[in-house]
């Protein structure tokens, strides 16, 4: 058994490292919730971009669209003697209001994608927010218990001191 001055300086060499162990717990699972918080921003980045590429390639496959559309009712028209007509003109007319109204849907179902890639980010800084506070939780926890190893009284001078047995009782 070693003397209570060396058990002292082992116990309090156990605790330091056990709370330099714990800080670098909490560095690494602040270090890991940073990656995984910019990981998820790059993943929405790139979504939004696929996103926006898809949009725009169905709102020019619309435009086109309504333009040979819009030809073919013109040459109907003139092959059948109507091109000024009222006809050919409420046709082309109501070609346009569904293309503009398509146009109009997708770029509301553009912003509901806006709103979901807000809400998944913030769901990703929620996520960061949280592990910090259980690292910086855990941290805190070691801490107490190393403030707890110092005995009654909080005092250091309790920590290395010799513990005095009690008094035994006369025998009678």
């Amino acid at each position: 058994m070693c003397d209570p001055f060396t058990q002292a300086l082992i116990t309090v060499g156990s605790i330091i490292i056990g709370t330099g162990s714990s800080l670098e717990a909490q560095r690494k699972a602040k270090s890991s919730a940073r990656k995984s918080k910019k990981q998820q921003e790059k993943a929405n980045r790139l979504e939004r971009g696929r996103a926006d590429l898809q949009r725009s390639r169905e709102r020019r496959r619309a435009i086109a669209k309504r333009r040979i559309q819009q030809a073919q009712i013109i040459s109907s028209a003139q092959a059948s003697g109507v091109a000024g007509s009222s006809a050919s003109l409420g046709a082309q007319s109501a070609l346009l209001t569904d293309t503009a109204g398509n146009i109009g849907f997708a770029q509301s179902q553009a912003a509901a994608q806006q709103g979901i890639f807000g809400a998944r980010q913030g769901s990703a800084n929620a996520l960061f927010g949280g592990q910090q506070a259980v690292a910086q939780n855990n941290f805190n926890q070691s801490l107490i218990g190393f403030a707890g190893q110092f005995g009654t009284g909080g005092k250091l001078e309790n920590f290395f001191s010799t513990p005095t047995p009690p008094a035994l009782a006369p025998t009678p």
